[in-house]
C-alpha cells in the first residue's frame, strides 16, 4: 500500500494560552557614529586632579601648597619647574579580570550593548620641594604635600562615573586606593627618567574605569512561527 504523506502548516502564536519561551533573532550589530568613551581614562585622570586641587583649596590648614602646584604630568616633564607640588602621572592602565563583566546593557526595549571595557589606572603621585632653600625644610614641604595628598584621597576616594565620557550604567563609580606593594615598581618608574632625582612618591589604582562599547544589538522578539509537519502514513 502507498504510503500517504500529508503535510501541515501550523500557525503558532505566542499569547496568555500558550506558555513558551519566544525565540529570539539577533540582527546584524550596528554601530554609532560616535566613539562615546574612549576619553573615559583620560577624563578619570582629570577628576583626580582635580579633586586634589578643589579639597586642597577648602582647607583652612593649607599655606604651601596651592591648587595651581597640583598638576597632571610626568616627573620628567616637572624637574625644573618651581611652580609644582605634587604631580600625578597615569604610568599604566590594564585590563583586571577581577572586574569580571557586568554582561550586555539594555538600551532600549529591544537594543543591547555590548559590555564596557573595565580598566584599572595606576598612578604615580610625587611630592616636589616648595622655595625653602635649607634642604630639611625642603624635605618637611615635600612630606607635607605628599601627605595632603594622601589625606584627600583617602578621605574622597570614590568618583561617579557619570562624569565620564559615554557613561556606562553598568559602573556606577570607580574607587582611588593605594597601591602598598609598590615599593619596587615606583624605583622601576624612577630608572625610565633621564637625570631627573628621586623625589617622594606614591603609586595609586583607580578602578574599574569602564571604556563604553560602540557595538549594539536589535533584538527581535518572535510572536508568531510556521511549522511545517509531515505525517508519514503506511
Amino acid at each position: 500500500m502507498p504510503q500517504l504523506l500529508r503535510s501541515y502548516k501550523i500557525s503558532v502564536q505566542y499569547g496568555t494560552q500558550i506558555r513558551a519561551n519566544p525565540v529570539s533573532t539577533v540582527l546584524p550589530s550596528t554601530r554609532r557614529n560616535t566613539m562615546n568613551g574612549f576619553g573615559a581614562v583620560a577624563e578619570a585622570s582629570d577628576l583626580i586632579v582635580e579633586r586634589l586641587r578643589e579639597e586642597t583649596d577648602s582647607r583652612g590648614d593649607v599655606t604651601t601648597v596651592e591648587p595651581s602646584n597640583i598638576v597632571l604630568a610626568s616627573p620628567d616633564d616637572v624637574t625644573g619647574n618651581g611652580n609644582v607640588r605634587l604631580s600625578v602621572f597615569p604610568y599604566k592602565i590594564s585590563h583586571e579580570p577581577r572586574h569580571g563583566s557586568p554582561g550586555r546593557i539594555q538600551t532600549q526595549a529591544n537594543t543591547f550593548k555590548n559590555p564596557p571595557l573595565l580598566l584599572s589606572c595606576y598612578y604615580l603621585v610625587t611630592a616636589y620641594p616648595g622655595s625653602a632653600t635649607d634642604a630639611s625644610a625642603k624635605v618637611q614641604d615635600q612630606q607635607i604635600a605628599l601627605g595632603l595628598a594622601m589625606q584627600i584621597l583617602h578621605d574622597n576616594a570614590q568618583f561617579e562615573t557619570e562624569h565620564l565620557q559615554g557613561e556606562s550604567s553598568a559602573v556606577e563609580a570607580f574607587q582611588v586606593a593605594l597601591h602598598s606593594d609598590s615599593n619596587d615598581e615606583i624605583e622601576r618608574i624612577w630608572d625610565t627618567f633621564v637625570d631627573v632625582p628621586l623625589h617622594p612618591s606614591v603609586v595609586y589604582e583607580a578602578s574599574p574605569i569602564p571604556i563604553e562599547s560602540t557595538t549594539e544589538e536589535r533584538v527581535t522578539r518572535v510572536s508568531e512561527r510556521d511549522l511545517d509537519l509531515h505525517d508519514r502514513r503506511k
